[in-house]
C-alpha cells in the first residue's frame, strides 16, 4: 500500500512541462470514438444473439461477434441444455 501511495505522490508533484505532451488531437480523438462505437455495436449484437439464443450459427452469432471484438480467443460454444 505504501508504495502505491508514493507513486501517486510522485506523479503529482512532477511538472506537466516535465511529462510529455499525453493529449489527442482531434482526428485521434475521432479515430477512438468511431472505434469504441463499433465495439459497442458489437457487444450490443452479441448481447441480442445471447437472448435470442442464436449461440454458434455464424458470424451473426454470440461466438461471431465475440470473435469480432477478440479474434485470438478460444472458443468451443455449445447449445444451452434446455434448447
Amino acid at each position: 500500500m505504501r508504495r502505491i501511495r508514493a507513486q501517486f505522490w510522485f506523479r503529482a508533484v512532477v511538472p506537466i512541462s516535465q511529462q510529455g505532451d499525453t493529449r489527442m488531437n482531434e482526428d485521434e480523438i475521432q479515430a477512438t470514438i468511431a472505434q469504441l462505437q463499433r465495439q459497442q455495436a458489437e457487444q450490443t449484437a452479441a448481447l441480442r444473439c445471447a437472448l435470442e439464443g442464436r449461440w454458434s450459427d455464424g458470424a451473426d452469432s454470440l461466438a461471431g461477434h465475440i470473435r469480432a471484438l477478440d479474434p485470438t480467443i478460444n472458443l468451443n460454444p455449445k447449445a444451452p441444455l434446455y434448447a
